[in-house]
């Protein structure tokens, strides 16, 4: 899918439970979801699993959508060029300029199913670039004892070292390509507009539509392979229920 800026999804850093000095009410740093005690982290990457933007704004309580309207980054990517997005998972709302998956009932639509499959191509960038950060500074694999306060500097430093080994990396096998095109002197050099492309209704996106249509009339569908695993989990669980 061409157009594709950056990949979005939420992470709970783990961190001890804040005494009463560092936060009046510490259950508000409770995951329901993980039964940890954690920050929201909203971060996006590139192509090459490099964090092209972190942020914790919200204790681990909050849902990623929550945690997402408190950035900036919102506002960054609806100023997005026409045609330009960024992928998301179904915690956040679909725009023209971040898509998310078909859900519900329409997800069993063949054209919206083979739409999801190619989108979730796009969005296991960001999954791979958190399990990569996890596995490179296993400090972040357990509750970090440092501070409430420091806990946020210790991710921003583990995020630095990951992105400088992953491009140097990049650098060593002489794929420079894109560090090229996006960055230079150690400057990005994209410009962004505002869009002039009006947000569709609330029950979906232009952008999104288009690119289903793209994909139906190049025939692209969900691989057999990957249809076949997904018929066998879902049958495991039924039978686990």
């Amino acid at each position: 899918m061409s157009g594709c800026v950056g990949a979005l999804d939420g992470f709970l850093l783990l961190i001890r439970t804040p005494t009463r000095k560092e936060a009046a009410n510490s259950r508000l740093f409770f995951s329901g979801h993980y039964s940890r005690m954690g920050l929201n982290v909203q971060a996006m990457c590139d192509v090459n699993l490099r964090f092209i933007y972190m942020a914790i704004l919200a204790p681990g309580k909050s849902s990623d959508v929550q945690a997402f309207r408190k950035s900036k980054l919102e506002a960054w990517i609806e100023q997005l060029p026409p045609w330009y997005f960024v992928t998301g998972d179904n915690a956040y709302v679909c725009t023209e300029h971040l898509l998310t998956p078909f859900c519900g009932s329409s997800r069993f639509n063949p054209e919206f199913d083979a739409y999801n499959f190619y989108l979730s191509q796009l969005r296991i960038r960001i999954e791979m670039a958190f399990g990569l950060l996890v596995m490179k500074w296993r400090i972040l694999m357990a509750a970090l004892e440092v501070s409430l306060k420091n806990a946020s500097k210790v991710f921003n430093a583990c995020c630095i070292l990951h992105n400088w080994c992953v491009t140097e990396r990049i650098l060593n096998e002489n794929d420079t390509g894109i560090i090229k095109k996006v960055y230079q002197n150690g400057k990005s050099v994209l410009g962004y507009v505002p869009s002039d492309v009006n947000h569709a209704a609330s029950n979906g996106s232009t952008l999104r539509l288009k690119i289903v249509e793209s994909i139906q009339s190049k025939s692209l569908s969900r691989p057999k392979t990957n249809v076949d695993r997904r018929n066998f989990e879902d049958h495991k669980n039924a039978m686990y229920f």
